[in-house]
């Protein structure tokens, strides 16, 4: 049930809708399960010579597609559009956790179909919002390496994957306007770190646009999401999300921002600071986006944004 459900947007969007409207009245393991509504926002049409494709996910594009769409309005302003294939869909990591290999396999080879038109008509990468799914999408070719058919296209897939800081840590980005509240912590996911070996890449971005993210003791330590583990080891991960909480709150930062949807939905419901956030809505060298603007005060940093003007072009 659990991977039939996260694994769908379909399922997943309604069940969350019906948890927001009964949340007061669930008991308090579940209330910490769902995820505040925030509203997307307008998604920019693909105006741009440069392309990238974007994974449209499963979890994230039920519980936060702002994700998605304040970043492609950020890689709009750098002079990219960011393309979603219709027919992709989750990568497959879900399957993987909850013992069904081959559930997952099929996963990677309907996304690799999905995403090949666009990587033939000359695709730069495929962006990917969440680090645990793009950690995974990195392993399709092993995940495919006995398949003839596929095990080539899989290599192709995943030399393609970009974290979004991967991205915005080669354009120039010139800041505009200094953070009212610079002084922020940083939970780098497990997958960030460890699977795509991008440690501290957040911070040397967002210290560059004037945040100041403050030292968090034992980073390396997972939060206590783990893909379903939170679900199937509520104890364990409710220790592990403790101990984490009081790390990025220890120097009493304004915000706390993440890089992963799982990370995002297992930490977002907390006492102040709540405002945890995917780590690429960062870029606010013009002013709050619109999308942003909109929210209630006290959610305003979930979504941080902004419009960052590019100097040139640099490979990514």
């Amino acid at each position: 049930m659990i991977r039939r459900v996260t694994r769908s947007a379909a399922l997943l969007g309604p069940a969350l809708t019906v948890g927001r409207l009964v949340r007061p009245l669930l008991p308090k393991t579940l209330k910490a399960k769902v995820t505040p509504r925030i509203e997307a926002g307008p998604r920019p049409g693909p105006r741009h010579v440069r392309r990238m494709l974007m994974l449209t996910g499963c979890a994230q594009a039920a519980a936060a597609p702002h994700f998605n769409a304040v970043t492609a309005r950020v890689f709009d302003r750098l002079g990219v559009s960011l393309i979603e294939a219709p027919k992709a869909g989750c990568c497959g990591a879900v399957s993987f956790h909850l013992d069904a290999p081959h559930e997952g396999a099929d996963a990677a080879r309907a996304n690799i179909d999905a995403w090949w038109p666009d990587i033939e008509a000359g695709a730069e990468a495929l962006v990917v919002n969440s680090s645990g799914c793009a950690a995974f999408i990195r392993d399709y070719p092993d995940v495919l390496r006995d398949d003839p058919a596929y095990a080539e296209k899989a290599r192709v897939v995943a030399s393609l994957v970009r974290d979004p800081i991967q991205v915005l840590s080669t354009a120039d980005l010139e800041a505009r306007r200094a953070p009212t509240e610079p002084r922020i912590a940083v939970h780098e996911p497990c997958t960030l770190q460890h699977g795509l070996r991008l440690t501290g890449r957040i911070g040397t971005l967002l210290r560059s646009l004037g945040y100041e993210p403050q030292p968090v003791a034992d980073s390396h330590i997972c939060c206590g999401s783990a893909g379903a583990y939170s679900l199937l080891q509520p104890e364990m991960s409710g220790k592990l999300k403790a101990a984490k909480l009081a790390n990025l709150n220890a120097r009493q930062p304004a915000a706390i921002y993440t890089a992963n949807i799982g990370c995002w939905m297992h930490l977002a419901r907390t006492p102040p600071p709540p405002c945890v956030t995917g780590s690429r809505r960062w870029t606010r060298s013009r002013g709050p986006d619109r999308a942003v603007d909109r929210l209630p005060p006290r959610q305003s940093h979930v979504a941080i944004s902004g419009r960052a003007r590019p100097r040139r072009r640099k490979d990514i």
